[in-house]
């Protein structure tokens, strides 16, 4: 059961490492001091970086650059 708990701990850290950068692109955010701190604290970083991170505008136009259009 501990190996488990170790296993899924891992798993999500390492899904966090790779989906907060995605999240920064979609959003037009530079900042790297955010994105090390994000990746690199486990838990805590993705806590920050939710807190910190920039909103998306109501037209959905923060870093989208019309990939989605028809």
């Amino acid at each position: 059961l501990a190996y488990s708990f170790g296993f899924d701990l891992l798993v999500f850290w390492l899904f966090q490492a790779w989906l907060i950068p995605d999240d920064m692109q979609r959003r037009d955010e530079h900042n790297s001091a955010l994105l090390w701190i994000a990746r690199l604290v486990p838990f805590f970083g993705l806590v920050i970086y939710l807190l910190w991170r920039p909103k998306i505008t109501e037209d959905g136009e923060s870093g989208m650059r019309g990939e989605y259009e028809i």
